[in-house]
Parts: structure tokens; C-alpha cells; sequence
């Protein structure tokens, strides 16, 4: 791989004639290596290569903003001048002469070319050293499958663990409905006064019959 952010014409070119089968119809920007292999020196120059163009489409896009807005405010300038020149009688401003764009018309096909060649490598690479890195996934899913049967296991264990309580929880409505059978409730002489109204009763006593204060 190239030690050159941006990829040259000549890897270009290279790259096209090795992997043309790959090349993209509309470049997607994207990386197209899983995330797992993202980390290989091969696929990170390769990212960094993508990165530094996408730093450039962003560069050349604020560019061509800044020299539209200067040559906008250059033509609404000659245009007053002219005006002025009209009504005063004054000799009228020197031709206007736009702020040329300094780079080619068609940079976006620059750019999508690039992209292209990238992700044309990608997919090259991936195809090209498959046993590599099918090695290199079978490598780093060992410790993910290991971890997963440990948690199996701490499942297995804990449901286990569980199972006299489970047992019991299962057991428990029944237990509840022998004891509902059993239990009989005291019940309440008929013959007594009820409390309530004893209650009543007893408050009656000390309420005043009269709200008339009584005269000496």
C-alpha cells in the first residue's frame, strides 16, 4: 500500500485494471470491509486514503462557495457602478471580469473516480486473501464464542439454582387453598349491641340540645 494519503493516478490505474470487476457504477463513499477487519493495517491505509479525499471534496466544495459569493458581490458592485455611471454622466466601470475556478469543471468524476479505485481494493483484497482473513475472523470470534458459553453455563446454573424456588411457587396456591378450607372465623353474638351504635349513642349524650345561651 501507498505511504500517499490520496491515492496517484498510477495506483489508480492499477487498481482499475486488477479489480475493474469490483468497480462501483456510483462510488458509495462507504467502506466495504465488515468492521471486524477494519482494524487491519491493509483496509486502515486504505480508510485513510478514503478520508483524505472525502477532506478534499469538503476542502474544494468551501472553495467554490467562497469564490461564488466573492464573484456575486463583485457583480452586484459593477453593476451600481454602472448604474451611477448612467445617471452622472461619469465614463462607466471597466468590463467585469469574474474570479476564475482555478480547477477542472468536472471535479466530481475526479472524485468518484477515486472513491471507485478505493472501493474497488477493498472488495479486490477481501476477494484475493479470502483464507487470510477468514483466519483472521475465525481468530477473533474464539473469544466471543468462549465468553458466549460461559454465559451458557452461569445460565445453566443459575436456573438450577432456581429450581427448588420455583418448586415452592408452584406448590404455594394450593397450600394457601388447604389452609383457606380449614380456617373457620369467630362469629358475632347477635345479641350484642353493635358498636357503632353504642358509639352514636355516646356521642348524643354531650350534644346540646339548644343553640340558645340560657338567661340568668
Amino acid at each position: 500500500m501507498s505511504k500517499t494519503p490520496i491515492p496517484s493516478d498510477e495506483q489508480v490505474r492499477d487498481r482499475e485494471a486488477r479489480w475493474g470487476h469490483h468497480l462501483p457504477v456510483y462510488p458509495s463513499r462507504q467502506s466495504r470491509v465488515p468492521a471486524v477487519l477494519a482494524s487491519e493495517p491493509t483496509f486502515r491505509d486504505l480508510a485513510a486514503e478514503r478520508d483524505a479525499v472525502r477532506a478534499a471534496e469538503t476542502r474544494l466544495h468551501r472553495e467554490h462557495e467562497e469564490l461564488t459569493a466573492r464573484n456575486e458581490v463583485a457583480k452586484a458592485k459593477h453593476s451600481a457602478a454602472q448604474r451611477e455611471a448612467m445617471l452622472t454622466g461619469t465614463p462607466p466601470p471597466a468590463p467585469l471580469s469574474f474570479e476564475p475556478w482555478p480547477y477542472p469543471q468536472h471535479s466530481r468524476q475526479t472524485f468518484d473516480r477515486l472513491h471507485g479505485a478505493i472501493e474497488a481494493a477493498e472488495l479486490g483484497l477481501l476477494e484475493d486473501d479470502a483464507d487470510r482473513w477468514r483466519q483472521v475472523l475465525e481468530s477473533k470470534a474464539d473469544p466471543l464464542r468462549r465468553k458466549v458459553e460461559r454465559a451458557r453455563a452461569a445460565l445453566a446454573e443459575a436456573e438450577a439454582n432456581l429450581t427448588p424456588y420455583v418448586a415452592g411457587i408452584s406448590a404455594l396456591p394450593a397450600a394457601l387453598a388447604a389452609v383457606d378450607g380449614r380456617r373457620s372465623w369467630p362469629r358475632r353474638d347477635p345479641e350484642a349491641a353493635d358498636p357503632a351504635q353504642v358509639l352514636e349513642d355516646f356521642e348524643a349524650l354531650g350534644r346540646p340540645t339548644s343553640n340558645r345561651l340560657s338567661r340568668r
